[in-house]
């Protein structure tokens, strides 16, 4: 089966931006940078190898690494020949089942603290909110959301699932567009007023490809957008994204996501759904489009009179099939 590919990106109140404060991806636009860095597994590992050879070593020395389901540390490198060395496999939350030997998959470092902090409130939770998108070439379906958490662990993690207001759409201009106004009459009658205001338009194709502007309002009689800013020298034929609009975004780490219109699922400890496609609410309903975003909304609760670790940890599980399989 084709592998579903996933970009985990940290979220922001501003659109278009890199979010250089992990503790304040608490929803909003979809950040252009991701919440760790990855490189892949170059050969074959087994279940007790410890050194794994990658086609890149990452810039810390030491740390900790997921391979699939898979959490591991190092304590070392070896540039010359692209391996981390030193390694302690399965240190949160197991190692791979027997039987399952993991080939050329992608290993992502973690870097502790880089998304939570030591910052609790008086109840010791905090939050956070990430946007995962679609990366891959192909639609996937019956996404669902599973976690897995270390047994051992500090802390205790739960998972909600939000959606954005629309999802992710494309479309050409069309007509001559005139200062802060573009249309695409193809969208007319499709939609609603305002259907996709406040999300971020981008340029695909033209001089001007790659520019960004928020949309201020949009007609749906006309398929008409007025945006916030100008968007340099757009002309009839450019293509163009529309990223989803985003949901909600809290006012602190410490602050919760409210059942926002039925977008947030709630947390799955507390009775919330963990499929992507609960209520049928979603503008593709069952099927994750190609470049599609959701939220991942995390609540992450100190276990009192538990050691702090440094090594502790979950790891979200989505499962999926490929669209008309």
């Amino acid at each position: 089966m084709d592998e579903l590919i996933l970009s985990y990106r940290y979220t922001s109140s501003s659109a278009n931006v890199s979010q250089s404060t992990p503790e304040n991806s608490l929803g909003g636009y979809i950040s252009t940078n991701n919440i760790y860095t990855t490189t892949a597994i170059s050969d074959r590992v087994s279940q007790t190898d410890t050194i794994v050879p990658v086609g890149a070593v990452p810039a810390t020395t030491s740390g900790l690494a997921q391979i699939d389901t898979e959490i591991i540390s190092y304590a070392g490198i070896d540039s010359t020949n692209s391996q981390l060395i030193n390694v302690t496999r399965g240190v949160v939350p197991a190692a791979f089942p027997h039987g399952i030997t993991p080939l050329a998959g992608e290993v992502r470092y973690l870097t502790v603290n880089r998304l939570f902090d030591p910052k609790f409130d008086s109840n010791y939770i905090q939050y956070r909110c990430i946007a995962i998108r679609n990366a891959s070439t192909f639609a996937a379906e019956n996404v669902t959301i599973y976690k897995v958490a270390d047994r051992d662990s500090d802390v205790t993690i739960d998972l909600g699932i939000e959606v954005p207001f629309h999802d992710y759409r494309t479309g050409t201009i069309t007509g001559t567009p005139t200062g802060l106004v573009i249309a695409n009459s193809n969208f007319a009658g499709l939609f609603s007023d305002d259907y996709f205001t406040n999300s971020l338009l981008r340029l695909t194709s033209g001089t001007s490809s790659g520019n960004t502007a928020i949309i201020n309002s949009y007609t749906d009689s006309t398929g008409t957008f007025v945006l916030a800013s100008t968007l340099g020298s757009p002309v009839a034929g450019n293509a163009f994204e529309i990223e989803p609009a985003p949901s909600q975004t809290v006012a602190n780490q410490l602050t919760g996501p409210a059942l926002n219109s039925n977008l947030f699922f709630g947390f799955i400890d507390d009775g919330g759904s963990n499929l992507l496609s609960y209520n049928d609410i979603r503008e593709n309903l069952n099927v994750f489009q190609v470049s599609d975003i959701f939220y991942l909304w995390i609540r992450r609760t100190l276990t009192k009179n538990v050691k702090s670790k440094s090594d502790t940890g979950f790891i979200a599980l989505i499962g999926y099939q490929v669209a008309g399989t």
